[in-house]
């Protein structure tokens, strides 16, 4: 993976190897194949803190590893115009589609981005807290290729679970280095295009 300049950096911690599935193991192993048999679409949704960020996150950094480029957005924080370019990358995670579900632009743009990755060799990655058959679109026809989309609830860890992965975390932050060429970059707006444009805010990071 290349080293490249960055002004923010996410989670070195959130990496697939670092997420303990409990009951999540099956969106864990889908999520992490990177073999043609993983899903085109694919949709994440759950309650805050059950893990979706941190796969998606996850998901970016080992497609990197492989050599490829992906985009992880978090849309509460997003604009629509972010999206321009980003059917370019090997995967792109939108985080949080539920934030914009009624908005007409949103709609559109992630409408437009959807049907460049079919046609690509991409894949798009979303997520939300709330089920997707609960979320209401502006446009019908974005909602119905949506829910076309392999989906995966994400549920709460038990109590072992959860200080397993409380562990798992402490154990990643000590053992990160953040000058690492390993580590997820962001990506400068001389290389990113209109994602790598936005490389100052956290909520739009690119992995090459």
């Amino acid at each position: 993976m290349e080293q490249l300049p960055l002004a923010v950096r996410l989670r070195d911690t959130a990496r697939l190897d670092s997420f303990v599935p409990g009951r999540n193991r099956e969106a864990l192993e889908s999520i992490g194949t990177g073999s043609r048999a993983t899903p085109k679409v694919l949709w994440l949704w759950g309650r805050p803190g059950t893990g979706k960020t941190h796969l998606m996150q996850g998901a970016c950094a080992a497609v990197a590893e492989r050599g490829g480029s992906a985009s992880y957005l978090d849309l509460a924080e997003a604009e629509p115009g972010w999206l321009e370019g980003c059917e370019n990358f090997d995967l792109v995670c939108l985080d949080g589609i539920d934030c914009v579900a009624a908005d007409a632009a949103w709609n559109e743009a992630i409408f437009r981005l959807h049907t460049l990755m079919l046609d690509g060799p991409g894949r798009l990655y979303v997520s939300s807290s709330m089920p997707p058959a609960a979320l209401e679109f502006q446009l019908p026809d974005l909602r119905s290729r949506l829910l076309a989309a392999s989906v995966h609830q994400l549920q709460d860890l038990d109590e072992a679970e959860q200080a397993e992965a409380l562990l798992q975390a402490g154990s990643s932050s000590m053992d990160s280095t953040p000058s690492t060429p390993s580590s997820p970059s962001i990506l400068s707006s001389a290389r990113a295009g209109s994602c790598g444009a936005t490389a100052r805010n956290s909520s739009c990071s690119v992995w090459m």
